[in-house]
């Protein structure tokens, strides 16, 4: 099962969805309603707080002030709020509970409708495809169509941040078995490519002291000029760079700035 591949289900549901919005200190907040998470409970990990007798656009609100909270049930007939700092891509995540409504949230910068992830406590607009490309420049330009840009990941920060949000999520929505040269491994294109001698970002930066490369990269040998972040299955090793050729079947880490 490949990561975010709800996603296409949740894309068709799109015409039975609606937004709630609520302006807050000038900012333009919003919640997705995702139908076919309906009617779920879910108490897990990534639980950040229930809130007792308040409207739906309270709920929305009380998302907005709390810089960690990514989703949201509501219950109408209980007046209830459940408040998460994750996201949810299947109904085997909770079990059966009447009334409830699930909500994907952010601010109307990042478009969560479109499988974007919104952590607004790193302030970073993320989207894992659920497709594999034919190399990298058809990765580019699905990022492009989705008005973002392959990832760059060029501060520590950065690094720890990203890394934060990808362990959130469970593994089993990781395809580890579609490359056949690399079973057991999860790989996706970011926006690294070594140009003219140097590795450089798709945002034009250059690499400098900030590097997560795994065991015997970066390598250009065998035309490895573009990077992979992977990860394999047995957890053993967290996710890292790869240096990988430019034309290998992956998906794609996008990002909106």
């Amino acid at each position: 099962m490949k990561i975010f591949g709800a996603f296409a289900i949740f894309l068709l549901a799109l015409a039975m969805t609606y937004n709630v919005f609520a302006d807050i200190n000038s900012l333009r907040y919003f919640a997705k309603h995702f139908p076919i998470l309906d009617n779920l409970f879910i108490d897990d990990n990534f639980f950040l707080k229930g809130i007792q007798n308040v409207s739906k656009i309270e709920c929305t609100m009380a998302c907005s002030w709390e810089v960690k909270c990514v989703s949201f049930f509501y219950n109408d007939a209980g007046r209830k709020c459940r408040l998460h700092n994750s996201g949810f891509y299947f109904k085997e995540e909770g079990t059966s509970a009447s009334n409830w409504t699930y909500y994907m949230f952010g601010e109307d910068w990042c478009p969560v409708h479109d499988g974007f992830i919104h952590e607004r406590s790193f302030n970073i607009c993320i989207h894992l495809s659920s497709d594999s490309f034919n190399g990298i420049y058809e990765a580019r330009s699905y990022c492009q169509s989705k008005g973002a840009a392959a990832i760059s990941i060029n501060t520590q920060s950065k690094v720890t941040n990203l890394t934060s949000i990808l362990n959130k999520i469970n593994t089993s929505y990781i395809d580890f078995d579609k490359n056949p040269h690399l079973p057991d491994t999860y790989q996706s294109y970011i926006g690294l490519q070594f140009i003219n001698d140097l590795w450089t970002w798709d945002d034009g930066s250059v690499l400098s002291s900030v590097e997560y490369w795994g065991p015997n990269n970066p390598s250009q040998d065998s035309g490895r000029v573009c990077v992979a972040l992977r990860k394999k299955s047995d957890l053993v090793l967290n996710w890292h760079w790869c240096a990988a050729r430019c034309i290998l079947f992956m998906s794609v880490l996008c990002e909106i700035v």
